[in-house]
């Protein structure tokens, strides 16, 4: 397998992303939104894994970064790697093969001490450096609970808590993470698990949570928790959850890092998604604005369903008036271009 290799010889901040095509747009928000919020004593080492990000995407991205002289981005194709396995992602929605090119990253980043992944997703609202240097000796990885995830493990109406107590027979079901943001021990990692290994064991059946399942099975007790607040994901209620997970949830919420649009939840397809100020304020900022707004459009078959959303969001204290301008300002943008 083809190595990637450090782009800056100091302060090297290694972060792999997976996307396809079609999620550039969204991906490249976050993106922008680590380089606007990065430290100019660091470099910001960007590494994409896809199988079809078009020459002119890539293009887009790099542009957009021009101006930050300490981040460099790179498109790396690992189709050839991934061609032959079968990841039951066909027929799910809103769930790509792409969410398994994590499992990729100790072999291709091999070169580095350490690699950030983070979903595309994603905004993140501080300099992810800080969560960079997080120590893991003696850990394969670190990562924060899915909290999102433990609601439904408490809520006696499903029966996830079966599957991860009968299936994955997890010894420590609270500290089940998330796979979104994952800071890997490359060495460590490498050490005890190779690439085939990984593949061949990610695709030996068909696991609820597909990645996520995988890593949590194999990482157990090796797994360094750090605060939520470096994956925030806002859930509609946690009345199920212990009293001592309720209050490390609320605290993430309150001292938000990265948040994650995560599941159907998303600012481009739900209005009313929270922490979707944060989306269009950087969103707005990027050279896929009117993609974006373009592609939302659409979705509500016409351009006053999109507006109306967005002013009865603004009359109810839930978006910024400057956010809410640039929005309509993008529009118009947009449908002058197109007329």
């Amino acid at each position: 397998m083809e190595k990637i290799l450090p782009v800056f010889e100091k302060n090297n901040i290694a972060i792999a992303f997976a996307s396809n095509d079609f999620f550039v747009p969204y991906m490249a928000t976050m993106i922008y939104s680590v380089a606007v919020n990065g430290s100019e004593e660091n470099n910001y080492d960007i590494v994409i894994l896809t199988s079809d990000i078009s020459k002119e995407n890539e293009q887009i991205l790099v542009n957009m970064l021009v101006d930050f002289t300490n981040v460099s981005l790179r498109i790396v194709n690992v189709e050839k790697y991934v061609s032959e396995y079968n990841f039951y992602t066909e027929n799910k929605d809103g769930l790509t093969k792409e969410t398994y090119y994590r499992l990729l990253i100790p072999e291709i980043m091999a070169e580095y001490d350490k690699v950030l992944y983070l979903d595309g997703d994603m905004v993140a609202l501080v300099d992810v450096a800080d969560l960079f240097h997080t120590d893991l000796t003696g850990y394969l990885l670190a990562s924060s609970r899915d909290f999102c995830g433990l609601i439904e493990y408490y809520n006696p109406l499903t029966e996830l808590k079966k599957y991860r107590d009968k299936e994955l027979k997890l010894k420590q079901p609270n500290d089940y993470f998330i796979a979104g943001m994952l800071l890997i021990n490359i060495k460590e990692f490498q050490e005890l698990y190779d690439t085939e290994y990984l593949l061949d064991f990610a695709t030996s059946r068909e696991w609820r949570q597909h990645d996520q399942d995988v890593l949590n099975v194999l990482c157990e007790g090796k797994v360094k928790l750090v605060s939520a607040s470096w994956d925030v994901m806002k859930p509609e209620f946690n009345q199920y959850l212990p009293e001592y997970l309720q209050r490390e949830l609320c605290a993430s919420i309150e001292n938000a890092k990265i948040v994650h649009f995560g599941g159907d939840r998303k600012p481009w397809l739900c209005m009313d998604a929270p922490f979707s100020e944060y989306f269009w304020q950087y969103a707005a900022r990027t050279p896929y604005i009117q993609e974006i707004i373009k592609r939302r459009i659409e979705l509500d078959k016409g351009v006053y369903s999109v507006r109306g959303a967005m002013e009865q969001e603004f009359r109810q204290g839930k978006v910024g008036a400057r956010y809410i301008v640039k929005y309509i300002k993008a529009w118009l943008a947009y449908k002058m271009k197109r007329n």
